[in-house]
């Protein structure tokens, strides 16, 4: 714009004078004109002239031309963002000078109006489309990759440590107190006696319920331990009364007292910490004089490891002191590699570590249990199982929380199956294997995966196939948990085996469309919406292109979308009902603004008779005014 205007005041192109827009600003382009812009003479935009006005009002009595029409994005090329907070008159002139009365006329708040001139309004090129029919949902070439950056993932170990055992995954202690061995890290605490020769360590004659306890010295691994990173302890324990035979449970049961608890303590130098790290539950309670399965995941904090420490003990205490504590089969350490998704793909395979309850004869991690009694059983021919006894409800089940649970993704299709049994006297039992969603919102959504009958004959197979269709992002996901409901069977005990869960056909976030009118003229970043493909118009779906089209060669071309789409009719599926996919940006943009409620910007073309307006691919937000009459 010539130098001469003063943009402080009302900008008028006066009559018989023709300006081309060549105004150089800041790095943005942004020109302001807080008192407005009148048009009398002619006002031209070069063709994709880059420039966004700020301005409360536009009166065009002259000629207004801009154009842009090269490729659509999601940032237009010319944008007129309206600011005004008051009424605008403006003072017609020539021909329409008695329009309103011989006076100034009111066209209200954030106007562009059009009073006896013209205007040309290009916002996208005549070869341009902006919708066509869709031809098929694909694949892109490269899939997204999950957003599944906050999983947990095995320690990261100094292959240089100077302890050997730091250096590797085994298990830090293994302990099965076999005749010749010497697990002289062992104690019985305070001052119980303590043996190993049965082939099992026995605790006996103590005298305190917590300190004279099974207890193991970790003087020689403590250097190993890390941080916030997940350990596994197992044991198989008895607890020996004299004074009962076998079969009553322990007093845990009753109240919760006297259970038996794995503790964690370290004395610094100048502090003592002592941490329980895992613990036998009321609803889980032993059973005297039998040997049982005891297991514990848990962390260390930065506080809890000091490789300084005058000494860091496990303790198994907790039952009464008349009580003898038989344990044997002790194993300690970091989970295995193998229990974590690869990280090279990380949502491919079984989504459901330790599925076949192979890793450990003692520990199911990471599957865990909502209330009952979890075990990893071994039958006959040595391969392994998880049980579930003591239930209580038909919601109690084995569940599992998938380690990386941004693998499920909205529109993604998952297989899932098990071998199930239940052992309820030769009664038929209905399950269904669930699915919930649990968003770090509070909120959660539940999908029944399969349906399961088992006519207690042994071992059925449980299958079937989901998909997520409720709109969600990744990221927002907190956690996913997949478990077994039962139907009017709360107190049968539940055998899992062979469980799996994968993805068996990833969500598509690619379309093809027709290429006349598209490949040359849509950009990156444009957004696009595809019509509903069921009565409900809520069933639009709206994405944006994260590149250019893609030109296949055989007369469409590909949009690559920003996230998955639920699969709509297309043309390869039925050319009368196909649905359309609308573009829904322009390059010229006019912005109403939003500085009072109920009123936007208005375009208003009037007193014009005889005269051709050419408006095409123009976008307008904001604009409208409620219960205001002009």
């Amino acid at each position: 714009m010539d130098q001469n205007y003063d943009t402080g005041k009302k900008v008028v192109i006066p009559c018989g004078v023709c300006v081309i827009m060549d105004y150089y600003g800041e790095e943005d382009q942004v020109l302001e004109l807080p008192r407005g812009l009148e048009v009398l003479g002619t006002l031209t935009f070069p063709n994709n002239y880059r420039l966004t006005i700020e301005t409360p009002f536009i009166i065009v009595q002259g000629t207004l031309r801009m154009a842009a029409t090269g490729r659509v994005s999601d940032t237009p090329i010319v944008e007129v963002k309206l600011t005004g907070t008051e009424e605008v008159t403006f003072l017609p002139i020539e021909n329409n000078s008695e329009a309103c009365g011989g006076g100034r006329c009111s066209v209200g708040t954030q106007p562009i109006v059009v009073a006896g001139g013209k205007v040309v309004l290009l916002g996208i090129a005549s070869t341009c489309k902006t919708w066509v029919r869709l031809v098929d949902v694909v694949s892109v070439p490269s899939p997204e990759v999950p957003y599944t950056l906050n999983y947990e993932t095995p320690a990261v170990l100094d292959p240089s440590h100077a302890n050997p055992l730091c250096r590797r995954y085994d298990p830090y202690v293994n302990d099965n107190f076999d005749a010749g061995t010497t697990p002289s890290l062992w104690t019985g605490g305070d001052g119980a006696s303590y043996d190993w020769s049965r082939g099992f360590l026995r605790v006996s004659e103590r005298k305190d319920a917590l300190k004279d306890a099974p207890t193991l010295d970790l003087q020689n691994i403590r250097d190993c331990l890390i941080a916030d990173q997940t350990y596994l302890f197992s044991a198989r324990i008895r607890l020996r009364n004299s004074n009962t035979e076998a079969g009553p449970r322990t007093p845990c049961a009753d109240d919760g007292y006297g259970c038996l608890t794995l503790q964690a303590t370290t004395v610094h130098t100048n502090s003592r910490t002592g941490i329980r790290k895992g613990r036998e539950f009321p609803s889980d309670a032993f059973v005297y004089n039998a040997w049982e399965d005891f297991y514990a995941s848990f962390t260390f904090s930065a506080d809890e490891i000091d490789s300084n420490a005058v000494y860091q003990l496990f303790r198994l205490g907790g039952p009464s002191s008349d009580v003898d504590i038989d344990v044997d089969d002790v194993s300690f350490g970091l989970p295995p590699p193998f229990l974590y998704p690869d990280p090279t793909d990380v949502c491919g395979g079984n989504l459901i570590m330790n599925g076949d309850a192979g890793a450990s004869p003692i520990h199911p991690f990471p599957i865990s249990s909502k209330n009952g009694k979890l075990r990893v059983i071994a039958s006959r021919s040595g391969n392994r199982f998880f049980r579930l006894m003591q239930r209580s409800d038909d919601t109690d089940s084995i569940q599992y929380d998938l380690v990386a649970p941004q693998c499920i993704r909205t529109r993604s299709q998952y297989s899932v199956r098990a071998r199930l049994r239940f052992l309820a006297n030769g009664k038929t039992v209905n399950s269904n294997m669930m699915v919930r969603v649990f968003f770090n919102d509070g909120t959660f959504t539940t999908i029944k995966a399969a349906t399961c009958t088992n006519d207690n004959k042994g071992w059925e197979e449980c299958k079937g196939k989901f998909m997520v269709i409720d709109e969600f992002e990744s990221n927002t996901i907190e956690t996913v948990r997949i478990f077994f409901r039962t139907e009017g069977a709360p107190n049968v005990s539940m055998d899992v085996v062979d469980w799996d869960m994968r993805v068996s056909r990833p969500a598509k976030s690619g379309i093809l469309v027709p290429s006349e009118g598209v490949a040359d003229c849509w950009d990156e970043g444009a957004q696009i919406a595809l019509t509903s493909h069921t009565l409900d118009l809520n069933d639009a779906q709206v994405r944006q292109l994260v590149s250019a089209p893609v030109q296949l060669g055989d007369g469409t071309a590909r949009l690559e979308l920003d996230d998955a789409i639920t699969f709509p009719v297309s043309e390869m599926q039925d050319k009368d009902f196909a649905v359309e996919v609308v573009l829904l940006n322009r390059n010229i943009r006019f912005q109403g603004g939003t500085e009072q409620a109920n009123r936007g910007g208005h375009f208003m073309v009037y007193h014009t008779p005889m005269v051709t307006q050419l408006i095409r691919g123009i976008e307008f937000r904001n604009f409208g005014q409620l219960g205001k009459p002009l």
